[in-house]
């Protein structure tokens, strides 16, 4: 992952300070380009304050830092604060590379900010955009990364409730919440408890091999 130095605005700046809760999905509708480009058109012909892209994956499978996570940027109308959007240049046909680093970049993510997979959106997916970006089906994407995302304390969402579902299942009683959606004290007790008993590391973090041997418990692939 590199960070170059890209076009910004003499006058004008992004805020900051916004903690991540979601990631949209967008390709450049070019058939070539590059995050230097993308930067200089959103500045000097759209008079943005800097590139609209959290992230742009190029060609190469490079992957481009842009902006400190937390920046709002310009890149949903109306969807802006929290919102991390990654950019593949391309026009709906992307290269290998580029699928297997955004997989990998949204995973990264999805950890650091415990971000759900349910807030995972392509750029046409979000209410009142009028546009076939990402030129690709996104709901694809949840799906292969459904089961890998790494959930820990303070995550709210669909991978928690299928986390604790799978928890009291198995046998890890949740009495107080059950499966509320909510990633509290008594589920990470229950985690780190299912990973003692597994003797796997003891983080209380519900990573790919905490999900695996849960899986695997219940005779699931």
């Amino acid at each position: 992952m590199t960070q170059p130095k890209l076009a910004t605005h003499s006058e004008r700046s992004y805020s900051s300070g916004h903690a991540p809760k979601r990631i949209t999905i967008h390709h450049s509708g070019t058939a070539g380009g590059s995050a230097a480009a993308f930067a200089r058109y959103h500045v000097e012909t759209l008079g943005w304050p800097g590139i609209g892209y959290h992230f742009v994956i190029e060609r190469s499978g490079e992957i481009i830092q842009c902006h400190d996570e937390t920046i709002r940027s310009y890149h949903v109308a109306g969807h802006n604060t929290g919102n991390i959007g990654i950019c593949l240049t391309g026009n709906g046909a992307f290269t290998a590379q580029q699928k297997e680093q955004l997989k990998k970049l949204v995973r990264f993510l999805q950890q650091k900010w415990s971000i759900a997979g349910t807030d995972v959106r392509g750029h046409r997916e979000l209410p009142r955009q009028h546009t076939q970006c990402p030129g690709f089906s996104v709901s694809e994407l949840r799906r292969e990364l459904k089961g890998m995302e790494i959930v820990r304390y303070g995550a709210r969402g669909e991978a928690v409730i299928r986390l604790q579902e799978k928890l009291m299942r198995a046998g890890y009683s949740l009495p107080a919440f059950g499966a509320d959606g909510w990633f509290g004290r008594e589920t990470e007790a229950a985690v780190k408890q299912f990973q003692q008993d597994q003797s796997i590391v003891t983080d209380g973090i519900a990573g790919p091999i905490t999900w695996r041997r849960l899986r695997q418990g219940m005779g699931e692939t």
